[in-house]
């Protein structure tokens, strides 16, 4: 079989993101378990976009009007 180098990129690329689609999360026991595991969530979600640093010309000009 015979590919380029886009497809094995392609195929790269793709790869984590079916390895992780695949593990399922665990299911909480009670509801207060299912809240920490939320709040661990979204913590480490806030970690990981505080990692990647945009300059001021990067990020988009934009107001909020109510």
């Amino acid at each position: 079989m015979k590919t380029s180098r886009r497809e094995l990129a392609r195929i790269l690329a793709v790869a984590p993101v079916l390895a992780h689609a695949q593990t399922p999360a665990p299911v909480p026991a009670t509801p207060d378990d299912e809240l920490k595991a939320a709040r661990e969530r979204t913590q480490n979600a806030v970690a990981q976009i505080a990692r990647v640093k945009l300059t001021p010309a990067v990020e988009p000009a934009f107001t909020f009007q109510a």
